[in-house]
């Protein structure tokens, strides 16, 4: 794993530049390890997005996570 550490590294860079957020889309098993480091790591880096789960398919909760920021930022 230690020598894909740079290429994640940039690739974590590139995706999550510009964005705002990061939305992580799970119910049940899938989503319960974004949920522990969403509360985990609550002091993220300077500019660095943050995490967001949806662990839930209500329409309501799904449009009000769609329009909590706009989608070329998430």
């Amino acid at each position: 794993m230690e020598p894909a550490v740079a290429e994640l590294q940039a690739f974590a860079a590139d995706a999550s530049a510009g964005a705002e957020r990061v939305v992580v889309l799970g119910m049940g098993g899938s989503s319960l390890a974004p949920l522990v480091f969403a509360d985990s790591f609550p002091g993220k880096e300077p500019g660095a997005p943050r995490l967001e789960v949806l662990d839930s398919t209500n329409p309501e909760s799904v449009l009000e996570t769609a329009k909590a920021s706009p989608p070329s930022r998430t």
